[in-house]
């Protein structure tokens, strides 16, 4: 035991093990330290993934852990082979910043040592075998993942992350993935992560994704080309009973503002290096839906002096989007209560920012409710039906704002105002411009017969 210790310890034979380990894993790997137990385990310290290109020198490693096990047999030492049963890897983190050119990249392996090794001479070749690393299972126990973009910010993240995996070949690995708590832009908490996985040269397959969202299900499919340009992916997801009320609480809003179930599809497509591109569509739908105290609710209340816009509970509620651009484009938004149509279309960012036409309809019995200069701004369509208003809705997902109230009060108010100027000042003005019109007429003014040229006009008046 003694002995294979020595062995292990070795410089030479530790950085075999390094450069076979980060061969596998296909990251630029290092390690400090290597010791072997009686009970075949050896036990690694100073696990580190230098971030590479992919950040600037002064980041924070890409992988950090304390020390990583691995069980190990002992006649394959005997012929120069380490096969290392199961790797355990406990409590890993990885911080993954975007880099220079706004994209996520995996860390590469320097190429220079190879280069360095291709230009010097070859040297004899060793008498004895070198040592041969064979890897069979791999185990990641409560790992830590968090995605960083070029702002510093952190726009998700995965926290008890369980990795069970076992080569089937030198090049494939299946396994299960499974995560407690994923988080997307601080407003989407996914639970309870869970899927098998097949990994080797050219994809990565995530089979059958399923997770908890906000007491509902997210069930859906992933694959990814791990050959092409930015590892490109599609996939599909799916949810259903969603808990509109958790799902807005948790995204910032007051407990209370909104109820109902979500549910709808959504088909994907990206590359993984730049997900902020993310590009695809989808529909949902909102049962039971209600918007109780909502502030842009409220403010449509109070201009239009209805009530019932306080608390909106609807009878249909849906969406068509797409994705694509950093934005959410919205084709059809449809919110229907009782008496209420409120129809949009238009873009959300990614980054909250709002820009949507909307179209606010009411049934006869809620038009007669208003006040009869509100009345007057209401478009009657053809034939008559639901008379309506166009507005349009800025600001930010959590604080919308309209110009509403600008288009019903401003432009009457506007008007009233031209209106009064007009009934003060307007007639005497029209009177004024008459008979200045009356003075400049020659046909107005009498005939007189003609006179000798005047004298010089005097300096003053």
């Amino acid at each position: 035991m003694v002995g294979a210790n020595l062995y292990l310890q070795s410089p030479g034979t530790q950085a075999r093990i390094q450069e076979e380990l980060a061969k596998t894993l296909k990251l630029p790997l290092t390690i400090t330290s290597t010791a072997v137990s009686p009970w075949g385990s050896i036990r690694v310290h100073g696990i580190s993934v230098s971030s590479g290109d992919s950040a600037s020198p002064n980041s924070a490693p890409f992988v950090e852990a304390r020390s990583l096990s691995a069980h190990y047999r002992y006649l394959p030492l005997l012929k120069k082979r380490l096969v290392i049963s199961e790797l355990r890897v406990e409590q890993p983190r990885v911080v993954w910043p975007q880099n220079a050119k706004g994209r996520w990249e995996l860390p590469a392996r320097s190429p220079v040592a190879k280069v360095a090794q291709e230009n010097t001479p070859a040297a004899p070749k060793p008498m004895a075998p070198r040592l041969k690393v064979v890897l069979e299972n791999v185990r990641l126990l409560d790992g830590a993942v968090e995605w960083i973009d070029a702002k510093g910010v952190r726009v998700a993240a995965c926290e008890g992350v369980q990795i069970d995996g076992r080569f089937s070949a030198p090049a494939r690995v299946d396994g299960q993935l499974s995560a407690a708590r994923v988080t997307l832009r601080e407003s989407v908490f996914l639970s309870d992560l869970r899927s098998p996985f097949e990994l080797d040269s050219s994809q990565i397959k995530f089979p059958a994704l399923e997770t908890r969202w906000a007491d509902g299900t997210l069930k859906g499919q992933l694959q990814a080309d791990a050959r092409g340009r930015g590892c490109p992916f599609t996939g599909g997801l799916r949810f259903d009973q969603v808990n509109l009320g958790r799902f807005t609480t948790e995204a910032g809003w007051d407990p209370g503002q909104a109820a109902g179930l979500l549910r709808g599809q959504i088909d994907l497509r990206g590359r993984m290096d730049q997900i902020q591109r993310l590009e695809g569509s989808g529909v949902c739908s909102l049962q039971d839906g209600q918007f109780r105290q909502l502030d842009f609710f409220q403010t449509l209340g109070q201009v239009l002096q209805i009530d019932e816009l306080s608390t909106l509970k609807l009878k249909t509620a849906r969406a068509a989007f797409r994705l694509g651009e950093e934005r959410v484009t919205v084709d059809e938004l449809l919110l229907e209560a009782l008496e209420v149509k409120l129809t949009a279309a238009g873009a959300v960012r990614f980054d909250g920012k709002l820009g949507l036409d909307a179209r606010l309809a009411l049934q006869e019995g809620l038009v007669k409710k208003m006040p009869g200069f509100l009345r007057d701004s209401l478009s009657q369509p053809e034939p008559p039906g639901l008379a309506f208003i166009d507005f349009k809705v800025s600001g930010r997902t959590d604080r919308p704002k309209t110009d509403l109230a600008e288009k019903l009060v401003g432009k009457k108010l506007g008007d009233q105002f031209e209106n009064l100027v007009s009934s003060l000042f307007g007639s005497k003005k029209k009177k004024d411009d008459d008979s200045k019109k009356k003075k400049k007429t020659p046909a107005a003014q009498p005939t007189q017969p003609p006179q000798e040229p005047a004298p010089a006009p005097s300096v003053f008046p």
